[in-house]
């Protein structure tokens, strides 16, 4: 029972603790959370990355949490729209 409680109680938080993050994200940079978290997984590659590689380094789940876009594909337009990233993918430096 009491394993019961603490995820019971933990699960909410950690829910509400990753939407306040998002939305500070958002008011600040004016990017969402997911975009942000993408560019920082391509940024930190050695080399080039799939889509793929990018979606399984990322905390971008396929449901429930996203803030911007379904979609890793969604996700990784938005940055291409911004020209934070270039085919493939790696970080645009202009």
């Amino acid at each position: 029972p009491l394993a019961t409680e603490v995820v019971a109680t933990l699960v909410p938080v950690g829910d509400s603790l990753y939407v306040e993050i998002g939305r500070t994200m958002l008011a600040s940079i004016g990017e969402p959370q997911t975009v942000l978290n993408s560019l920082a997984v391509i940024e930190g590659a050695e080399s080039p990355l799939t889509p793929s590689q990018v979606a399984g380094r990322t905390f971008k789940s396929s449901g429930g949490h996203e803030q911007a876009g379904g979609t890793m594909t969604a996700t990784l337009d938005a940055l291409e729209f911004l020209d934070c990233v270039t085919e493939p993918l790696s970080v645009s430096l202009t």
